[in-house]
């Protein structure tokens, strides 16, 4: 879902940290395509994946703070 992971990333600097290593390594800006989409690249299974990752380790994060 297009939105999804910018509380976490906002509110959560380890998680934005964690969003900003993933950007590095992938060669594009993770974050964003959470953030903005579109759906159809959001929903990509290579995107749709690491999205599934980063969100799972981004909540934990959020919940220890």
């Amino acid at each position: 879902m297009v939105g999804m992971a910018k509380a976490a990333a906002d509110k959560v600097p380890a998680a934005r940290k964690l969003f900003d290593t993933a950007s590095a390594v992938l060669g594009y800006d993770l974050l964003d395509v959470c953030v903005n989409g579109p759906p159809e690249r959001l929903n990509d299974t290579v995107v749709s994946l690491r999205k599934v990752a980063e969100e799972a380790t981004s909540t934990r994060l959020s919940r220890m703070s």
